[in-house]
């Protein structure tokens, strides 16, 4: 349609405004037209450019998400990118080889890019949070590593935590497990801020910690993709294994009453069972995972967060570390025996001294590199 026939179409509309010959229903299709009309103004022209220089000519537009999501197959994953307002679909054989090579390289040149998660996909536990509770991430970290222990998963650690903030908030992710849809992940939240807030007894953390939903689908969720974040964790994640939607290597989690378990989808005719019992996969017996104690999740806490307070080959008092250990795992143990428990994990020696002033016990702490 050229300019002239788009000039001839607005008089005719204009005409028949001005001498009210209308009615609500051409009322809603002149509004329609200009809603399509701001919509069509706002994308970004160079974007689809780069996009369709990049990715090549697969890229569907936005219009078509309703259709995109009946057909695409389990496993795959929903890229959107907003200002051009077009979609890529990846299935899931090329999940590690081309959107993983694309994620460290293309997807660095591109903006307003976001994964988007159909409420009845499987996907892993996302939480999001205000920006400020940035220097509570590793509090945070630590009851979420109590809560997933207590409930059930004895066998959950710091490594499957995933950490990333952008310009006005934190993401936190559940690596290495999944639910069947968002109302269980919402279910799970839920939980686990109650949790949290009976253990910090206080509001603090909780209103400034929870999912904040922000899609431009309807029945979906949209994650900003791991390109467009700065990850928090110390340890190296492949940006791929940080995908929401992306749960080829996890473990299901079920719910048993107030208890979560994790379900065996590797064999035929799953069942489901508890992390305390014994798990028989494929005629292998494997024995049951002991629950971590509070010790080795003090030293995996140190190890993964490297805190500014643990200072290597460094004196410092018994009852301030014992103090960070209490803050970090909320353990009942007594200092005596806490003493006794890091004598050949976490210390080098022990001696009465005194060091600026403050006279005590104080101990020599090993190398990070030595845990």
């Amino acid at each position: 349609m050229d300019r002239t026939e788009v000039a001839k179409i607005l008089k005719a509309l204009s005409s028949e405004v001005e001498t009210g010959e209308y009615d609500e229903k051409m009322l809603g299709a002149i509004q329609n037209l200009l809603e399509q009309r701001e919509n069509y103004k706002s994308i970004d022209k160079e974007m689809v450019q780069a996009l369709q220089s990049y990715l090549g000519d697969d890229l569907i537009k936005k219009d078509a998400y309703g259709d995109i999501v009946k057909a695409v197959g389990e496993g795959s994953v929903i890229v959107y990118f907003k200002s051009a307002q077009l979609f890529k679909i990846y299935k899931k054989e090329e999940l590690d080889t081309l959107l993983g090579g694309q994620l460290r390289t293309i997807y660095r040149r591109i903006s307003q890019s976001f994964e988007v998660v159909p409420n009845q996909a499987k996907q892993k536990i996302i939480i999001l949070g205000d920006v400020s509770l940035l220097n509570s991430i590793d509090r945070i970290k630590a009851h979420i590593i109590k809560f997933m222990q207590e409930k059930g998963i004895s066998d959950f650690k710091n490594d499957n935590i995933v950490c990333f903030k952008n310009a006005d908030r934190i993401e936190i992710i559940i690596n290495n497990y999944y639910v069947s849809s968002s109302e269980e992940r919402d279910a799970i939240v839920k939980d686990l801020l109650k949790y949290i807030f009976q253990k910090e007894k206080n509001s603090d953390i909780v209103e400034r910690l929870g999912r904040t939903k922000y899609s431009d689908f309807e029945g979906a969720d949209m994650v900003k993709m791991p390109s467009e974040k700065q990850l928090l964790t110390h340890n190296f994640v492949e940006y791929i294994d940080t995908l929401v939607g992306n749960v080829e290597k996890c473990t299901k989690i079920g719910r048993d009453g107030n208890t979560y378990i994790t379900v065996n989808v590797n064999v035929q005719n799953a069942e489901v069972i508890n992390n305390a019992e014994t798990i028989q996969n494929n005629n292998n017996i494997t024995e049951p995972k002991t629950e971590i104690d509070d010790i080795g999740m003090f030293i995996e806490y140190i190890k993964f967060t490297s805190p500014e307070w643990y200072k290597s080959d460094t004196w410092i008092l018994i009852k301030d570390l014992y103090n960070y250990f209490i803050e970090i795992t909320e353990s009942q143990m007594i200092v005596n025996s806490f003493s006794k428990a890091i004598s050949k994990r976490l210390v080098l020696e022990h001696k009465v001294r005194t060091v600026n002033g403050k006279s005590g016990r104080y101990i020599l702490l090993k190398s990070l590199n030595k845990l």
